[in-house]
């Protein structure tokens, strides 16, 4: 049976380094869909059900309404219907949070996966 890497990070603590791996017959499928992932992110910050409303801002200076939802301290997911690259730039507005700098970290038809950036990012 062959096996490949799912995804290799670095954890914020050194002791944490892992490498998983999983069977070809278990990646993440949406329909004919085949998940993509960047590398590099794995760990979660408990996440929040909650549906907000917010505009994405692009590098090409288009917006998008879109929905956020699983929200946490690090990250939200994006659902719309919109198409986001892996390792795009993007700014959300969100009501009364403000702002919000984010790269896409997974990116299926109609849903992403943002992380939200420090300003050291």
């Amino acid at each position: 049976m062959s096996r490949r890497v799912a995804q290799q990070h670095q954890p914020r603590h050194p002791a944490l380094k892992r490498q998983l791996t999983y069977p070809d017959y278990l990646a993440p499928h949406v329909g004919n869909d085949v998940m993509q992932r960047m590398q590099g992110w794995i760990g979660r910050k408990d996440r929040f059900a909650v549906a907000i409303e917010a505009v994405v801002h692009r590098a090409d200076d288009s917006t998008a309404s879109v929905r956020l939802t699983d929200f946490s301290e690090e990250g939200c997911r994006i659902e719309g219907d919109e198409h986001f690259q892996i390792g795009e730039q993007i700014r959300i507005d969100v009501p009364r949070l403000g702002p919000m700098e984010a790269q896409i970290r997974w990116a299926l038809p109609g849903s992403a996966g943002a992380r939200f950036l420090k300003a050291d990012d």
